[in-house]
């Protein structure tokens, strides 16, 4: 070797040019499998957060629910919260690790991109919730917390109207069992009358102010009638000058955003009955008949129409759900009722019918429902909440039914009931018969849903 060649070596062995790119093209896939890392990492977090009200809300549901009944409950609203994502969930661990607890335990898998490539599948997250059950006796969708001893009342029917004359009457009723629901009235009203029910009882129309008024209705027998104002005779188990409880739902069900009105969804008055293909916004004056598809119904007036009114003409269908979206919309049942059940789980959970409140008054009939005289408590012909703050209701000529629903209105007046058997819905009311009781409801059903609280001196007599 010469001297040349051993001087060459030597400077190259020296030089420290290109060291930077070398060291950068060597940390380059560490440094893009950090990057990519935190990507799937971020996306595995949003799933948890995700998961966590997932689990939540399918606690909140299962603790009103009887043992048998929690396991399909909380995999149906686990399913319902996380579908559309990438992410798969384990089946529901559910625990009661004491008496009055109950806890619901999901993991969550996450398929990942880049952490791929080094073998990572996906990462896994798991989330827990534990909730009170429900004391004996308390029906499903409604968690309750009380204070005091003494027995709840169960609410099926709430009047909302501070000044109507009437705000809850009963007319030519006969085997109307209701033992278990408990009525609330809360106008202290003297002067005003629900609009548009001219036809009531003439003998109330004086002076009095009645929170109830029971014509022709012996023997129908609610577990308490609580009135803010004086109940008139023939009711039984009345209690007069009950406060006024706030309405319990106004802040808990779920906002409904409507599709547009156009010429394929909007149906003029003349239009015929038909069975829709598939649930969604309809406009105008639409006429179902025959089974509906599972899902959530809305009606709202078209551009420049002064009204809308959906009619359901002897309409069934499980898992449905009816929104009122306009102020001059309104909707009938007519003609048998026989079949409409509110969803069992889900965001729209116990709930058949709901608008938004603040709306004008308005009268609405609902005429020969149900006939269903195989009904009964595992086949109920109707249930889920009625939420109508607005309306009128007035309910006539109901035969031969098994009803499980909450009804809430501005005016109520249930008018020739024979052979019906009404108990309360899923979404209930609950107020305790004590000097002062403080009365909390949290439905189940819409993910993020608050208590309303209210606190109300019942007269305990």
């Amino acid at each position: 070797m010469t001297l040349a060649d051993i001087q060459a070596k030597m400077a190259f062995r020296s030089d420290e040019g290109g060291n930077v790119a070398t060291i950068f093209a060597l940390s380059l896939l560490p440094m893009m499998y950090l990057v990519g890392a935190g990507v799937d990492y971020g996306r595995a977090l949003d799933a948890a957060g995700r998961l966590q009200g997932a689990v939540d809300q399918a606690a909140l549901g299962a603790a009103s629910l009887d043992a048998g009944a929690r396991a399909n409950s909380v995999a149906g609203v686990i399913a319902a919260a996380m579908a559309g994502s990438a992410v798969t969930t384990s089946a529901p661990v559910i625990d009661s690790p004491s008496s009055d607890t109950l806890t619901v335990t999901v993991t969550a898998s996450t398929p990942t991109t880049i952490l791929a490539t080094l073998s990572i599948k996906s990462i896994s997250v798991t989330r827990t919730a534990t909730v009170k059950i429900p004391t004996a006796g308390s029906p499903s969708g409604v968690v309750r917390t009380v204070s005091g001893t003494s027995p709840s009342r169960t609410g099926c029917f709430l009047a909302l109207d501070p000044t109507a004359r009437l705000d809850f009457n009963v007319i030519a009723a006969s085997s109307f069992d209701v033992s278990t629901c408990a009525a609330y009235a809360s106008s202290d009203a003297s002067t005003a009358e629900p609009a548009g029910l001219a036809s009531w009882p003439a003998s109330a129309t004086g002076s009095t102010r009645y929170g109830a008024w029971y014509d022709s209705a012996s023997g129908v027998s609610f577990s308490t009638v609580c009135s803010r104002a004086e109940n008139n005779s023939g009711v039984v188990n009345g209690q007069n000058g009950c406060a006024r409880i706030a309405d319990p739902f106004a802040a808990t069900l779920p906002a409904v955003t409507a599709d547009p009105c156009m010429s394929s969804n909007t149906l003029p008055a003349s239009s015929p009955s038909f069975t829709p293909a598939a649930p969604g916004t309809f406009c105008g004056f639409p006429t179902f008949t025959g089974s509906l598809p599972a899902g959530l119904y809305v009606i709202r007036a078209a551009q420049g129409d002064s009204a809308a009114k959906l009619t359901l003409d002897k309409a069934s269908g499980a898992g449905v759900t009816f929104y009122v979206a306009d102020e001059t919309a309104t909707i009938e049942i007519r003609n048998g009722a026989s079949g409409l059940k509110a969803p069992s789980g889900g965001l729209y959970e116990g709930i058949l019918m709901f608008m938004p409140s603040g709306f004008a008054s308005r009268l609405v009939t609902w005429s020969g429902l149900v006939n269903d005289p195989g009904a009964s408590a595992a086949n109920p012909s109707l249930t889920g909440l009625v939420y109508a703050p607005s309306w009128n209701l007035r309910m006539s000529n109901w035969t031969n039914g098994y009803v499980a629903s909450t009804i809430v209105a501005d005016t109520l007046a249930l008018d020739t009931f024979s052979g019906v058997t009404w108990r309360p819905g899923s979404r209930t009311i609950y107020v305790d018969n004590l000097g002062t009781a403080t009365a909390s409801f949290t439905t189940s059903g819409a993910p993020g849903a608050v208590a309303a609280s209210t606190t109300s001196p019942w007269l305990a007599r």
